[in-house]
């Protein structure tokens, strides 16, 4: 058994309504050893936040930044940050003062101590999830008497603007057609894969896309506008669309 799915089994399950205590501060012994050896997956939106931040297209950042593997449990490419090549494979934006993109960090740096496990909605469509907590060495953050719910640290690491961003792409990752398809041993084809990745992460490739195969021209101008100007607005697109390509590829 892995790590992660040690973790998944056997950590205490927490709801955001269940409280801890935890604080970080330059001060502490183990101030940036959270951020070595990590394994740090990336949505489209921390992508996007941190190509921004950087002053980088996607093409760049991904080429600079990531690296990219299949999962065959989900049955899509995944994203994941690119640790420096030093031998405690550092974080390529951590410095002496902490956090060189703080304020456009990964979720999943944003949500730590805490972790979250995002389950197949419910037959309503519901979100599932539940929380636990990383304790693991050289943290000393919980010995700081700083009293927490999970939905305060939620609240306050701006998880939920994240999750606003990013939910249909969730949705669509999670769609039970692809679910289906997986419980049979049906891989998706190369080229739902190449859509999906173009269309999550590399916006404007994406946007090029709709333009020459005339599907812009197909929106009003104000719908036109807001997938030209927010990434937002064309992750939200991106995962309505990518839901016709899963249809269509399964006529």
């Amino acid at each position: 058994m892995d790590v992660q799915q040690q973790i998944l089994e056997q950590a205490p399950r927490l709801t955001r309504q269940d409280a801890f205590e935890f604080g970080c501060h330059a001060k502490l012994s183990c101030f940036n050893a959270c951020c070595a050896d990590l394994t740090v997956e990336l949505s489209p939106h921390d992508a996007a936040s941190l190509r921004r931040a950087l002053g980088l297209t996607a093409e760049e950042f991904l080429k600079r930044h990531t690296r990219t593997r299949f999962d065959p449990g989900r049955g899509l490419p995944v994203v994941f940050l690119e640790m420096r090549d030093d031998p405690a494979s550092t974080c390529p934006f951590v410095g002496e003062a902490g956090c060189t993109v703080y304020q456009d960090r990964p979720a999943a740096c944003r949500l730590y101590p805490v972790g979250r496990a995002l389950l197949a909605p419910d037959e309503g469509g519901g979100r599932q999830e539940f929380f636990f907590l990383l304790e693991e060495d050289p943290c000393v953050g919980y010995a700081q008497p700083r009293p927490w719910t999970i939905q305060a640290w939620l609240d306050d690491q701006g998880i939920s603007q994240c999750d606003q961003v990013d939910d249909p792409w969730r949705a669509f990752c999670q769609h039970p057609a692809l679910r289906s398809r997986l419980a049979e041993g049906r891989r998706p084809a190369p080229s739902l894969l190449n859509d999906y990745f173009r269309a999550f992460y590399s916006p404007d490739r994406f946007r090029d896309y709709l333009e020459a195969t005339g599907e812009f021209a197909r929106l009003g101008p104000a719908d036109r506008a807001a997938l030209l100007n927010g990434d937002a607005a064309l992750l939200k697109f991106a995962a309505t669309w990518m839901t016709g390509r899963l249809s269509n590829e399964g006529t």
